[in-house]
């Protein structure tokens, strides 16, 4: 009977945890080098990703960032560029090392504490239960930090628009000895 109520409760938990959701609220993404200087956001030797004015993505290291200017240092070769010339700045974000850890750990640990409470039916013993806890807690410490060091996470910390191209129509009437009639041009 005992191991019947741990293992609902077990259950329960974990269906009442699951289900928790926290919204998120989006953040803008600064449009302009004075906003991210003033967040911080690049550190110099930092490794960022660039998208120029015309769609080319550049990979290098910043060397210095002012309100005006970019400056960084592409395969070796120093270039600046200016806010009207950069569309979008990635860059890798922070993350902690310890925080895949903490989450395999408590998986693991949950999960096989949990499918104990189930197996045993309230025949084994505490020591039982904290070895499967102690075991599925290292074995999830192992994939959880394994999970996290493979996954890289980039975020955009500059976008701007680009410009909009400006499509026009053109009519140019014409005449000749053979001929009348209008040549059409579309720009796009």
């Amino acid at each position: 009977m005992n191991g019947k109520r741990i293992s609902t409760t077990g259950i329960l938990a974990l269906l009442l945890l699951g289900g928790i959701e926290v919204p998120a609220y989006a953040q803008a993404t600064p449009s302009t080098f004075d906003e991210v200087r003033s967040n911080l956001t690049l550190k110099q030797n930092e490794k960022i990703e660039i998208t120029d004015e015309n769609g080319n993505r550049l990979k290098g290291r910043v060397e210095s960032f002012s309100a005006q200017t970019l400056t960084v240092s592409v395969k070796g070769v120093r270039r600046d560029f200016k806010e009207s010339q950069v569309l979008e700045i990635r860059h890798r974000k922070p993350d902690k090392w310890w925080n895949g850890m903490l989450i395999g750990l408590g998986t693991g640990a949950g999960s096989l504490l949990v499918g104990s409470a189930i197996g045993c039916r309230g025949d084994c013993d505490s020591e039982w239960y904290a070895t499967a806890a102690f075991g599925g807690g290292l074995y999830g410490m192992g994939i959880g930090a394994l999970v996290d060091f493979m996954i890289k996470k980039n975020e955009t910390v500059f976008s701007r628009k680009s410009p909009s191209k400006i499509s026009t129509l053109s009519v140019a009437p014409f005449s000749t000895k053979t001929k009348t009639g209008a040549k059409l041009s579309f720009r796009f």
